[in-house]
């Protein structure tokens, strides 16, 4: 019933103060015609057969701006009171229905992302609070996971097991950055707390003189890391570019081949 109280309201205060002005516009316009009327009658113009030769035109005042300005107040106040029903009524369904089935009408609407960590947030004591904590934000709502940026996709698929034994359900999307400098490491790493293996080190040693050999290796090392996490099922992949698209188009380019096989493997 509430689905039809909402537009029944608005459209029966729009339409009752359309009539309501619409029956005064019209009485000003017959008063009108009958002024006009006797302004324009004389004793010349009434001949032997009693007719009148009017030339009436219709009253230029027709009160249009106005009419329409009073079509939108009641529209306005027609959705004023259809959003207080919709608040009672959401009230109304919290009260009544169990959280969980709020949450799924929520989430068919509303899609709410957030972060999770690896390999432990800095300020976690452990990973069981950390993962306490993850749960507890997808139990007020959260849609879909990004992780943050890791080096390790064996420290991510640690991290996905124990979220999913823990009760987790969201999807979690694997956040990969492409190395571009030996700073940039060593800035995101105290950002976020990411390992970095033995593989980005010896990236670094052997290209980090080099920005451009460099930026080729950390291109190749994300793309690797794509291509791992893929061919194992992840549910998805954000990337951290740093403001630079390019990057992000090279790794498209690089895994398209692999993406177009596993849409044809999977129908």
């Amino acid at each position: 019933m509430d689905f039809i109280t909402i537009p029944l309201v608005v459209g029966t205060i729009t339409l009752g103060i359309y009539k309501l002005f619409e029956l005064f516009v019209c009485k000003k316009e017959r008063i009108t015609m009958i002024e006009k009327l006797a302004d324009r009658v004389n004793t010349g113009e009434i001949n032997s057969n009693l007719s009148l030769n009017l030339n009436y035109s219709r009253s230029r005042f027709t009160f249009g701006s106005l009419k329409s300005g009073l079509l939108m107040l009641g529209i306005g106040l027609g959705l004023l009171v259809a959003f207080f029903i919709c608040i009672k009524t959401c009230l109304n369904c919290m009260k009544r229905y169990p959280r969980t089935i709020c949450q799924t009408i929520i989430s068919q609407i509303i899609r709410i992302f957030a972060a999770c960590y690896p390999e432990k947030h800095l300020e976690a004591y452990s990973m069981e609070e950390d993962l306490e904590h993850l749960r507890a934000k997808c139990e007020c709502g959260v849609s879909v996971l990004i992780s943050q940026l890791f080096f390790d996709n064996a420290s991510f698929y640690s991290f996905r097991e124990r979220a999913r034994k823990l009760g987790v359900a969201a999807p979690i999307e694997a956040g990969i950055m492409p190395i571009t400098s030996p700073t940039q490491i060593g800035r995101m790493v105290s950002m976020c707390g990411a390992s970095v293996p033995d593989g980005v080190q010896k990236i670094i040693r052997a290209y980090g003189h080099n920005s451009m050999a460099m930026r080729e290796a950390g291109i190749a090392y994300a793309t690797n890391q794509i291509i791992d996490l893929l061919a194992e099922g992840v549910d998805g992949i954000h990337l951290y570019t740093m403001n630079q698209p390019d990057i992000a188009r090279r790794i498209c380019k690089n895994i398209r081949g692999v993406l177009y096989s596993l849409r044809v493997k999977r129908g």
